[in-house]
C-alpha cells in the first residue's frame, strides 16, 4: 500500500478509538485527529532519518476507562478507504508516572493488511483527569534500516 497519492502528496490517515480488540473491532468510540505530517514544520537533521506521521487529540475519557474498556486504536488507509486498517493496537501495557507526576501509557501499533505501517501510541493524563491526551505516531513503510 502506498502512502502517497499519484501526485506525490503525502496522505493523511484517519484514526479512531474502537470498541473491541484488533482483529475483532466493534464500533467507533471516538474519532481522533488524522495521522499526518505535522503542519508548518521544516525537516531538519540527517536526510537518512525516517519520517513519522503524528496525531494529537484530547478525548473526554479518563485514562483508566480507556485501559479497562476493551478498546483499540486503529489507523486507516485514507478517508476514501476508511474500512482498510493499516495499523492497530490494543490499549494496554505498563503505566508510567514520570518525575513530574504525569501518568502515561505507551503501547505499539502492529501492521495490518500488509501495509508496512507500524507505530506507537502514548496515552497521558493532562491537566484534567477526566481527559486523556492521545498521541499516535505512525512509521511509514520503506526506508528503515
Amino acid at each position: 500500500m502506498q502512502s502517497q497519492s499519484s501526485d506525490g502528496v503525502t496522505k493523511s490517515h484517519p484514526a479512531h478509538i474502537h470498541i473491541g480488540r484488533c482483529g475483532a473491532l466493534g464500533e467507533v468510540a471516538r474519532t481522533l485527529a488524522d495521522v499526518t505530517t505535522p503542519a508548518n514544520t521544516q525537516r531538519e537533521g540527517a536526510t537518512t532519518a525516517h519520517n513519522v506521521k503524528l496525531s494529537l487529540t484530547h478525548v473526554d475519557m479518563p485514562l483508566q476507562t480507556l485501559i479497562e474498556g476493551g478498546i483499540a486504536i486503529v489507523v486507516h488507509q485514507s478517508a476514501d478507504e476508511g474500512e482498510v486498517a493499516i495499523a492497530c493496537g490494543d490499549i494496554g501495557g505498563y503505566v508510567v508516572v514520570d518525575p513530574a507526576g504525569h501518568t502515561e501509557l505507551f503501547f505499539g501499533l502492529q501492521e495490518e493488511n500488509g501495509s508496512g505501517h507500524t507505530g506507537v501510541v502514548r496515552l497521558g493524563i493532562g491537566d484534567d483527569p477526566g481527559q486523556t491526551e492521545v498521541s499516535v505516531m505512525v512509521i511509514e513503510p520503506g526506508g528503515m534500516r
